[in-house]
Protein backbone atom coordinates (compact mmCIF):
# COMPACT_ATOMS: atom_id res chain seq x y z
CA UNK A 1 0.00 0.00 0.00
CA UNK A 2 2.76 2.29 -0.10
CA UNK A 3 3.36 3.23 3.55
CA UNK A 4 6.49 2.17 5.29
CA UNK A 5 6.95 -0.38 7.19
CA UNK A 6 9.53 -1.95 9.97
CA UNK A 7 9.57 -5.83 9.66
CA UNK A 8 12.61 -8.03 11.65
CA UNK A 9 14.10 -10.09 9.53
CA UNK A 10 15.85 -12.19 12.17
CA UNK A 11 17.07 -12.09 15.76
CA UNK A 12 20.27 -12.14 17.53
CA UNK A 13 22.35 -14.93 18.95
CA UNK A 14 24.35 -13.96 21.88
CA UNK A 15 25.79 -16.95 21.84
CA UNK A 16 27.41 -16.73 18.65
CA UNK A 17 30.97 -16.84 17.68
CA UNK A 18 33.72 -16.45 15.53
CA UNK A 19 34.56 -19.23 12.49
CA UNK A 20 38.05 -20.78 13.43
CA UNK A 21 39.73 -22.19 10.56
CA UNK A 22 42.97 -23.79 10.30
CA UNK A 23 44.51 -24.88 7.44
CA UNK A 24 47.72 -26.28 5.53
CA UNK A 25 48.52 -25.51 2.28
CA UNK A 26 51.93 -26.69 0.17
CA UNK A 27 53.15 -26.52 -3.45
CA UNK A 28 55.57 -25.59 -5.47
CA UNK A 29 56.00 -23.58 -8.85
CA UNK A 30 58.41 -24.42 -11.08
CA UNK A 31 59.92 -22.81 -14.42
CA UNK A 32 61.28 -24.85 -17.25
CA UNK A 33 63.00 -24.13 -20.54
CA UNK A 34 64.66 -20.60 -20.08
CA UNK A 35 61.19 -20.00 -18.34
CA UNK A 36 58.69 -20.51 -21.11
CA UNK A 37 57.06 -23.43 -19.51
CA UNK A 38 55.65 -23.51 -15.82
CA UNK A 39 54.09 -25.61 -13.66
CA UNK A 40 52.43 -24.67 -10.41
CA UNK A 41 50.61 -27.42 -7.79
CA UNK A 42 49.02 -26.27 -4.74
CA UNK A 43 47.44 -28.94 -2.09
CA UNK A 44 45.41 -27.51 1.02
CA UNK A 45 43.52 -28.76 3.77
CA UNK A 46 41.37 -26.53 5.66
CA UNK A 47 39.82 -27.39 8.83
CA UNK A 48 36.54 -25.14 10.01
CA UNK A 49 35.82 -25.41 13.77
CA UNK A 50 32.52 -23.41 14.99
CA UNK A 51 31.20 -23.24 11.18
CA UNK A 52 28.97 -20.22 11.05
CA UNK A 53 25.30 -21.24 8.81
CA UNK A 54 21.67 -20.58 8.93
CA UNK A 55 20.05 -22.49 11.38
CA UNK A 56 16.50 -22.89 12.51
CA UNK A 57 15.94 -21.52 15.81
CA UNK A 58 14.80 -23.33 18.46
CA UNK A 59 11.03 -23.06 19.09
CA UNK A 60 11.33 -21.43 22.52
CA UNK A 61 13.47 -18.70 21.05
CA UNK A 62 10.98 -18.22 17.68
CA UNK A 63 9.59 -14.80 16.79
CA UNK A 64 6.65 -14.61 14.84
CA UNK A 65 7.80 -14.65 11.20
CA UNK A 66 11.57 -15.60 12.11
CA UNK A 67 12.57 -19.42 11.99
CA UNK A 68 16.52 -18.79 10.86
CA UNK A 69 19.31 -17.46 12.64
CA UNK A 70 22.71 -17.56 11.96
CA UNK A 71 24.11 -20.11 14.65
CA UNK A 72 27.79 -22.15 15.16
CA UNK A 73 26.78 -25.21 14.25
CA UNK A 74 29.27 -27.68 14.04
CA UNK A 75 32.92 -28.25 11.87
CA UNK A 76 33.58 -29.15 8.19
CA UNK A 77 36.54 -29.83 5.81
CA UNK A 78 37.40 -28.26 2.96
CA UNK A 79 40.71 -29.71 0.83
CA UNK A 80 41.27 -29.95 -2.60
CA UNK A 81 44.38 -29.38 -5.11
CA UNK A 82 44.75 -27.07 -8.13
CA UNK A 83 47.42 -27.98 -11.17
CA UNK A 84 48.56 -25.15 -13.74
CA UNK A 85 51.07 -25.66 -16.44
CA UNK A 86 51.43 -22.95 -19.27
CA UNK A 87 53.96 -22.27 -21.94
CA UNK A 88 54.68 -21.03 -25.28
CA UNK A 89 54.91 -22.99 -27.72
CA UNK A 90 56.21 -21.02 -30.31
CA UNK A 91 57.47 -17.39 -30.84
CA UNK A 92 59.07 -15.97 -33.82
CA UNK A 93 59.12 -12.08 -35.13
CA UNK A 94 55.62 -12.30 -36.58
CA UNK A 95 54.14 -15.50 -35.02
CA UNK A 96 53.42 -16.36 -31.06
CA UNK A 97 51.58 -19.21 -29.98
CA UNK A 98 51.28 -19.97 -26.11
CA UNK A 99 48.84 -23.01 -24.01
CA UNK A 100 47.92 -23.48 -20.54
CA UNK A 101 46.46 -25.96 -18.59
CA UNK A 102 44.64 -25.53 -15.26
CA UNK A 103 42.58 -28.45 -12.90
CA UNK A 104 41.24 -27.81 -10.05
CA UNK A 105 39.22 -30.12 -7.25
CA UNK A 106 37.93 -29.42 -4.31
CA UNK A 107 35.70 -30.98 -1.22
CA UNK A 108 34.07 -30.14 1.40
CA UNK A 109 32.31 -32.15 4.28
CA UNK A 110 30.51 -31.53 7.26
CA UNK A 111 32.35 -33.89 10.12
CA UNK A 112 30.07 -32.93 12.77
CA UNK A 113 26.88 -30.88 13.95
CA UNK A 114 26.13 -29.66 16.44
CA UNK A 115 22.95 -31.11 16.82
CA UNK A 116 22.41 -34.44 17.92
CA UNK A 117 20.89 -35.88 15.23
CA UNK A 118 23.39 -34.88 12.67
CA UNK A 119 21.40 -32.97 10.56
CA UNK A 120 19.98 -29.32 10.40
CA UNK A 121 16.82 -29.74 8.17
CA UNK A 122 15.50 -27.43 5.92
CA UNK A 123 11.48 -27.57 5.52
CA UNK A 124 11.32 -25.53 2.52
CA UNK A 125 12.93 -22.10 3.38
CA UNK A 126 14.62 -20.67 0.73
CA UNK A 127 18.45 -20.15 0.65
CA UNK A 128 18.80 -22.81 3.70
CA UNK A 129 20.24 -25.92 3.17
CA UNK A 130 19.52 -29.27 4.83
CA UNK A 131 23.75 -29.88 6.28
CA UNK A 132 24.22 -33.19 6.96
CA UNK A 133 27.21 -34.95 8.49
CA UNK A 134 29.37 -36.92 5.73
CA UNK A 135 28.02 -34.21 2.97
CA UNK A 136 29.15 -30.94 1.27
CA UNK A 137 27.62 -27.89 2.93
CA UNK A 138 24.89 -27.07 0.31
CA UNK A 139 23.94 -30.78 -1.01
CA UNK A 140 20.96 -31.62 -2.42
CA UNK A 141 18.31 -33.76 -1.06
CA UNK A 142 14.64 -35.16 -2.12
CA UNK A 143 12.02 -37.00 -0.57
CA UNK A 144 11.76 -40.51 -1.74
CA UNK A 145 8.86 -42.69 0.55
CA UNK A 146 8.89 -39.68 2.93
CA UNK A 147 12.67 -39.92 3.65
CA UNK A 148 15.42 -37.38 2.48
CA UNK A 149 17.74 -39.06 0.72
CA UNK A 150 21.25 -37.51 -1.16
CA UNK A 151 20.25 -36.08 -4.74
CA UNK A 152 23.57 -34.40 -5.09
CA UNK A 153 26.24 -32.48 -4.80
CA UNK A 154 26.17 -28.73 -5.34
CA UNK A 155 29.98 -28.79 -6.27
CA UNK A 156 31.73 -30.68 -9.16
CA UNK A 157 34.24 -33.09 -8.21
CA UNK A 158 36.45 -31.46 -10.70
CA UNK A 159 36.97 -28.58 -13.19
CA UNK A 160 39.37 -28.30 -15.86
CA UNK A 161 40.05 -25.35 -18.45
CA UNK A 162 42.69 -25.65 -21.58
CA UNK A 163 43.52 -22.41 -23.62
CA UNK A 164 45.61 -21.80 -26.39
CA UNK A 165 46.09 -18.20 -27.69
CA UNK A 166 48.36 -16.31 -29.98
CA UNK A 167 49.11 -13.51 -32.18
CA UNK A 168 50.02 -13.42 -35.89
CA UNK A 169 51.45 -10.09 -37.50
CA UNK A 170 48.89 -7.50 -36.22
CA UNK A 171 45.64 -10.52 -35.18
CA UNK A 172 45.22 -11.94 -32.25
CA UNK A 173 43.45 -15.49 -31.59
CA UNK A 174 42.30 -17.40 -28.55
CA UNK A 175 40.46 -19.99 -28.00
CA UNK A 176 39.07 -22.12 -24.21
CA UNK A 177 37.99 -25.52 -23.49
CA UNK A 178 36.33 -26.08 -19.95
CA UNK A 179 34.77 -28.92 -18.17
CA UNK A 180 33.30 -29.27 -14.99
CA UNK A 181 32.37 -32.89 -13.32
Amino acid sequence: DGKPALVKMGTSNKDLKPETQTEIEMGFDLNLMENTHKIEFTYYNKNVTDLLLLAPIHPTDKMPGVHYSNQNVGEMTNKGIELSISGRILKSSDLELNYGFQFASNKNEVTKLNNPDEVIDNPGYQNVPTIKVGYEVGSFFAKKNGVKVFAGAPNPEYEWTFNLDGSWTEFSFGMMLNAKQ
